[in-house]
């Protein structure tokens, strides 16, 4: 790795911005309107919209975090913390991860896992215990952060003019990931094709095929990892981004199953305290 560039990244640092540094709120709210992830209203202007989110951050509607490199600004991350916050609806145990920010010179250098990793700090510490997020099916860099650092491709909402993929964290329960490549090179892990009737607990899906993402879902899988042709080796292994979807068994089917293994038990149980009292019965006609 280039010295240089690993210099650079210890010199980045990321911090929570504080409701009372209006300055920090200002500076936060400008890299983002000069990245074109923000805009000011009509009925407003930039100091109204700083006032608003520094308010919005004293109520705990939502916080932001700021990545620096010697006090200039190369990142920033929103999470929502309040349902109806930035129009999003959340449960009151969920947080939502509203947008981060990097600026095009400094990616590829870890800083949004850091992001998250605060964005995943501030909801805990809020009591939250999931925390979602929508992406759009073609930004695979974005995807490909947030599965990399623990989401899963939850769900899918169509619009008109544009598909977005629902993605969301477990914040209590952390899940060890496999080494995805190595589950492709030894054929553990293929291609899906639409329509097979045999479907393996963890398979290979193009993220631009709608259908078969969305049939996925509806039959229990979760994405876990977006694969890319330069995670492996050969690089015939995967010619094209993909995403792997694994196999997952909700709470309902969990408990359904612990009901029917317990009443199996319960069962054998009966049968076995049934023949004891026949037991009992046949040796007391005896004595008698």
């Amino acid at each position: 790795m280039n010295p240089e560039k690993i210099k650079s990244k210890e010199q980045i640092t990321t911090s929570q911005i504080k409701a009372e540094d209006i300055d920090a709120v200002a500076d936060y709210y400008q890299f983002e309107v000069d990245n074109g992830f923000s805009s000011i209203p009509e009925q407003t202007d930039f100091e109204g919209m700083v006032k608003y989110r520094q308010k919005q951050i004293q109520e705990n509607k939502l916080q932001v975090v700021r990545a620096q490199e010697k006090e200039k600004t190369i990142g920033t991350s929103v999470v929502i913390l309040e349902s109806g916050t930035m129009g999003k609806e959340i449960k009151e145990n969920e947080a939502w991860a509203a947008g981060t920010v990097i600026d095009k010179s400094r990616r590829g250098q870890g800083i949004g896992e850091k992001l998250s990793d605060e964005q995943d700090r501030i909801a805990r510490e809020a009591g939250k215990e999931a925390i979602l997020t929508t992406i759009t099916k073609d930004n695979l860099a974005s995807m490909r952060l947030r599965l990399k650092v623990g989401y899963e491709l939850d769900g899918i909402n169509k619009r008109e003019d544009e598909t977005n993929y629902l993605y969301k964290k477990d914040l209590v329960n952390n899940k060890d990931g496999k080494d995805w490549p190595h589950e492709v090179e030894s054929g553990k892990l293929k291609l899906l094709e639409l329509d097979e009737e045999e479907i393996d607990e963890q398979v290979l899906v193009d993220p631009d095929n709608e259908k078969l993402v969305e049939q996925l879902l509806n039959k229990g899988y979760k994405g876990v990892y977006l694969l890319r042709p330069k995670d492996f080796e050969n690089k015939e292994s995967v010619d094209r981004n993909m995403l792997v979807f694994v196999k997952t068994i909700d709470q309902a089917e969990k408990q359904s199953q612990e009901d029917k293994k317990f009443n199996e038990t319960k069962g054998i149980s009966d049968k076995n305290d049934q023949n004891d009292i026949k037991k009992i019965r046949k040796e007391l006609k005896d004595i008698e």
